[in-house]
């Protein structure tokens, strides 16, 4: 290899977008084995679904830093709600309720735009809402496929996937990149789970990842200039797990997944496409 090939492939691994992709990816297969190897057969597979989350908080902590206390940007915001995530996932996973699906989307939303809520403008209220009805959708729908393989986690990746790509045509480049992290985290737990799903994907793995997934969508529609209705799109993913069981080849484990996969990206397509056509230009 020549120097300046060299120089190249060290060029594009000095990327933080790149490498955070690649460490996202890598980690769950790493923390899965040391899950799974810790709590055991019994506790262990269910322990195995948070390495999503605790991959996109390693990746987050590895670009950004850590963050201040308390912190002062939704930037700094996102890793904590993350954190709290984990813990609460931690939580559900011990308890049969749904009340949290409703609840911690309004705590996000709250946090994430208190400016706008301490305002007490009715414009702004009505979109906090709204984003509030979003995220409850949101994690309504995926938990209630969480014992269906690998649903979940391919909604979660083809859906990070959308909002990194709206992010960056809103041009948020570090909204874009945890949202990559995070689509490069679930594709490196189906993976592991491609084509036998060695790890199943529990109530608490479901709940940390999407509060990690919501946090980054809900910051990209509070403070970007990204397309509303391009985000709205990206909510038809949430509505296709039942699809699952009916696609052709749904019975395959090698082509089932990835024409489910296939589907789930349709609509993410459609929503990139009307971003990249409703997108703002910048000022030269």
């Amino acid at each position: 290899m020549s120097v300046a090939s060299e120089g190249g492939v060290q060029h594009i691994l000095d990327d933080p977008f790149i490498m955070g992709v690649v460490l996202a990816a890598a980690l769950p297969l790493v923390i899965a084995l040391i899950l799974s190897g810790a709590f055991g057969r019994a506790i262990g597979p269910h322990a195995a679904g948070l390495s999503l989350v605790i991959a996109f908080i390693v990746v987050h902590l590895a670009i950004f830093g850590w963050p201040l206390f308390p912190p002062r940007s939704s930037l700094q915001k996102i890793v904590y709600l993350a954190g709290a995530g984990l813990a609460l996932g931690l939580v559900l996973d011990r308890i049969s309720s749904r009340l949290p699906a409703l609840i911690w989307p309004a705590v996000i939303v709250a946090w994430l735009g208190w400016p706008r809520l301490a305002g007490m403008q009715p414009f702004d209220l009505i979109a906090l809402l709204l984003l509030w009805l979003a995220g409850a959708f949101v994690f309504d729908r995926l938990l209630a496929v969480r014992t269906a393989g690998i649903v979940a986690p391919t909604l979660l990746l083809v859906a990070a996937l959308g909002a990194s790509g709206i992010a960056f045509t809103a041009y948020a480049e570090s909204l874009s990149q945890l949202a990559a992290a995070l689509a490069a985290a679930a594709g490196g737990y189906l993976l592991w789970n491609w084509p036998k799903l060695r790890y199943g994907f529990s109530a608490g793995a479901v709940f940390s990842a999407t509060t990690a997934f919501f946090a980054v969508a809900t910051s990209i529609v509070l403070f970007t200039r990204a397309s509303l209705p391009a985000t709205a799109i990206l909510l038809v993913v949430f509505a296709l797990g039942p699809l699952r069981t009916r696609i052709p080849l749904a019975g395959r484990p090698v082509l089932g997944p990835l024409v489910f996969g296939a589907v789930a990206m349709l609509p993410v397509l459609a929503a990139i496409a009307a971003a990249v056509l409703m997108a703002t230009p910048t000022n030269s």
